[in-house]
């Protein structure tokens, strides 16, 4: 009725560069249906510490910066809306036995009324739960019943064949990274953007996994867990970056290693320590978080780089 098949391989590696950036790709799935995100949108598994992140059963989609109209992953009927001590809760029906569930966004139709997958499903809200570092997006669990209220019920998801497709293709030009680059964005008392040069692959951070490279994403450590995404399925041990360990993976789904941090921190080169960093899929920009505005010395167009520390 409504989901959208996954293209077969051979398709999908011609459209894999030019559909990511034009019309979005396959980025999540569920049960053989791929969900796709528009190419200037980035997004998630991870970056988050709520229950549904953490059984990996949600994906976060976040709109270009500045805007606040996101686009859906998915066609289908809206059959439930309410706002619940301001948070925005909506239910679709999406066919063969599937529904979703969406938080922080107002949407665009009336109940009863369809949205069709890569159009605009609403207008991204604040919600109660997001700490001062968070941006707009929109939070999407896959379900098999319409149970819209309760946070379990969600259905674990995996990267979607364009995510692995474009992982394999990328990671044969990248190399375990080093992040640094120019300050693209500083918004005092909430986060700097960093922008590192090199390898443009599904993130802006290369880890390696027992010698795998693969991409890192999440809210590390802050969040305590966090995803890789490697060009096979499976994987697993050490997570690394610069030659210090960050993690250790503790499941994989698909081509998604999900890992719990160990005693990791991570510092400014102007010596501000962090939070953590947000890195997250299609996007160019790595997230610092610091601990006390009053150490950072950076301006916009500094460059800078990132070191990661033992806390014990």
């Amino acid at each position: 009725m409504y989901l959208t098949p996954l293209l077969d391989t051979d398709s999908l590696g011609r459209l894999v560069e030019e559909t990511w950036r034009m019309k979005g790709i396959l980025a999540f799935a569920y049960r053989g249906y791929g969900f796709p995100v528009r190419g200037d949108h980035y997004f998630s598994f991870t970056n988050s510490p709520y229950y549904s992140h953490r059984v990996l059963g949600a994906v976060d989609i976040y709109p270009p910066r500045g805007s606040l109209e996101v686009a859906s992953p998915f066609t289908g009927r809206l059959i439930y809306y309410r706002v619940i001590g301001g948070e925005h809760v909506a239910g679709f029906e999406i066919g063969n036995g599937l529904y979703v569930r969406v938080l922080h966004v107002k949407p665009y139709v009336e109940l009863g009324g369809e949205v069709e997958a890569g159009g605009i499903l609403g207008e991204c809200t604040h919600s109660p739960t997001f700490r001062e570092w968070t941006d707009p997006h929109v939070h999407v669990e896959v379900r098999e019943k319409p149970e819209f209220l309760r946070a379990r019920g969600c259905v674990r998801l995996t990267p979607g064949r364009g995510v692995v497709e474009a992982a394999s293709t990328a990671l044969a030009a990248c190399a375990s990274s080093i992040i640094e680059g120019r300050v693209a964005l500083v918004e005092k008392n909430r986060y700097i953007l960093i922008e590192p040069p090199g390898c443009r692959g599904l993130s802006p951070v290369v880890v390696k996994v027992n010698g795998a490279l693969g991409f890192l994403e999440g809210g590390v450590p802050h969040y305590g867990h966090g995803g890789v995404v490697v060009g096979q399925p499976g994987g697993e041990g050490e997570v690394r970056l610069q030659e210090a360990t960050i993690g250790r993976v503790v499941e994989a789904s698909g081509s998604l290693l999900h890992f719990t941090t160990t005693g990791i921190g991570f510092k400014l080169s102007d010596g501000a320590r962090l939070i953590g960093l947000g890195v997250y899929l299609n996007s160019r920009y790595v997230k610092a978080i610091p601990v006390d505005w009053a150490t950072v010395s950076l301006n916009e167009g500094d460059h800078v780089a990132v070191f990661p520390f033992p806390l014990y």
